[in-house]
């Protein structure tokens, strides 16, 4: 997952080196024309997929040595029937996940979250071209900037967080995030300049270093939580299901309440910014609001009671955890075997 987001920080840097020269210096005609045949890419790619592609090694080397004979007519069959088929299984794996406490949760936390934290991204941009001066490729190497620390982000959440506690992390996130929202109140206050700070210099320092931070704090620590919580046989499914919740609440919900907060209460506009500052302090008051949704999300020993409550409530028994392992219980009795009135005390040591 760390590497994924490596790679996907790595390629982002190309992205806006590329788009910011592109918009620059190009019509945008071109810009579309090339994101269009990258979508197009993706689906060619789509339609090469197969269904054993989700197998792992096991399951695959199991099909090809035709030990399940007998399934192959029923793949072969394909059509309408079998994709409902297979739609009525994940709409039943996804209701009998959004029965698990850990999961409801976490999804309530990430609604909410979007709910209480309304996004004004598109005005920012406006009010750095036409307010700040800042160029069309300037700004686009900020976006440079922040896959930077996007990297660095991921890089230091794999080597020092990867063990802490999602709630701890997320709490990290927030706080990060008043700090950036401060940050941008300032500049739509133009306190930078009273200060002798130029707006480029200002938002390199603070909108993309700490926006990004909070980003990388937030999104692979919420990824890793959604692995740990999704139940064993229906990974693909359930993982996906959470991880469309979390892009709807952050990239639907959030701007469509922005929009209509700047709509009735604000009323900024592209060619009006004189009230942006207004939007900046609500994303501000907005940002403590974080704080009082973190219990939503689970402790590891939180979901390790609601698995335990379950399998009780199912009548069966707690898997408990053994305090040796068989290799070593294993080993004991081999030993044993050969000699009964042996000491183990030096296979324990070992």
């Amino acid at each position: 997952m760390a590497l994924a987001w490596i790679a996907n920080g790595s390629g982002g840097v190309l992205g806006c080196l590329l788009g910011g020269y592109m918009t620059q210096y190009c019509h945008p005609k071109y810009s579309f024309l090339i994101f269009s045949i990258m979508g197009l890419m993706l689906v060619l790619c789509g339609f090469g997929l197969s269904a054993e592609c989700e197998l792992d090694e096991s399951e695959l080397q199991r099909r090809v040595a035709g030990q399940d004979a007998q399934e192959q007519p029923r793949r072969e069959a394909g059509g309408l029937q079998e994709l409902c088929a297979h739609l009525r299984i994940n709409l039943g794996h996804i209701y009998n996940a959004l029965t698990m406490k850990e999961i409801y949760m976490v999804l309530a936390f990430f609604l909410i979250n979007g709910f209480l934290s309304p996004s004004f991204g598109q005005f920012s941009y406006f009010f750095m071209l036409n307010v700040a001066h800042i160029s069309k490729f300037q700004f686009a190497m900020f976006g440079v900037i922040s896959r930077a620390c996007h990297i660095l982000g991921t890089i230091y959440y794999k080597t020092y967080l990867k063990d802490t506690e999602t709630r701890t992390i997320v709490r990290y996130s927030t706080a990060i995030s008043v700090v950036s929202s401060f940050a941008s109140l300032a500049f739509a206050m133009r306190w930078n300049l009273r200060l002798g700070i130029s707006d480029i210099m200002f938002i390199v320092f603070t909108d993309v270093v700490f926006g990004c931070l909070s980003l990388a704090l937030c999104v692979l620590p919420s990824l890793a939580l959604f692995a740990r919580i999704t139940p064993a046989g229906v990974e693909a499914t359930v993982f996906a299901f959470l991880t469309g919740i979390w892009n709807f609440s952050d990239g639907v919900v959030g701007p469509v309440v922005g929009a209509l907060v700047n709509k009735k209460l604000v009323g900024v506009t592209a060619s009006d910014l004189s009230s942006y500052y207004k939007l900046a302090l609500i994303t501000f008051l907005s940002s403590f609001l974080g704080f009082l949704i973190l219990p939503l999300i689970p402790l590891q020993t939180d979901i390790e009671r609601y698995r335990k409550e379950r399998q009780l409530k199912q009548g069966r028994q707690p898997a408990v955890k053994e305090p040796e392992s068989k290799a070593l219980l294993g080993a004991k009795s081999d030993a044993e075997a050969h000699n009964p009135n042996a000491d183990v005390t030096e296979l324990d040591k070992s």
